[in-house]
């Protein structure tokens, strides 16, 4: 059997081809990975600032099931510190809705706080929608804390010392 030149450069060029596409998709494996972790470094550095800081532990001292009326006194000077938060939570709820950032891992970092301001803003933010007649007032962070009881009903995550307690680096 003989070979011409036509057929060798055929089979080269199929290859090279071949050859691109494994190439490519090998990229893009690594490109969704450093995504995922510059997400996940972005998510931390949003939430490590003193001012959300601060209005986490403003947060963890709020009194659930109180009125937006009881929840502006109590809180006094400090509710535009909590709402500092509370835009943050926002925004990391478009976030996920866009699948910038991955629900699971919101969910893990910030599962616990974003429970508990949503848990404790709720009545607030419910008046302040039926005052104002606009029911997009802090909707992000209710789907994002949606979302994350959803999850949780699904999964029986365990705390992580619980679930991780034999690791090993």
């Amino acid at each position: 059997m003989e070979v011409n030149t036509y057929t060798i450069i055929d089979i080269l060029s199929k290859s090279a081809i071949i050859a691109a596409g494994i190439f490519a998709a090998i990229q893009l494996v690594h490109i969704r990975k450093q995504r995922s972790r510059e997400s996940a470094l972005q998510l931390l550095n949003s939430v490590q600032t003193p001012e959300f800081i601060e209005a986490m532990n403003i947060i963890y001292g709020l009194p659930l099931d109180l009125t937006k009326k009881e929840i502006e006194t109590y809180l006094g000077d400090k509710l535009p510190k909590v709402m500092v938060m509370h835009m943050q939570l926002e925004s990391i709820g478009i976030l996920v809705f866009k699948k910038e950032i991955k629900l699971e891992l919101v969910s893990e970092f910030m599962r616990g706080p974003i429970l508990l301001f949503w848990n404790s803003m709720k009545s607030y933010f419910i008046e302040v929608r039926e005052i104002n007649n606009d029911e997009n007032y802090g909707e992000w962070v209710q789907w994002l804390a949606e979302q994350i009881e959803n999850k949780e009903s699904r999964d029986t995550t365990k705390p992580a010392h619980i679930a991780y307690k034999n690791w090993n680096p």
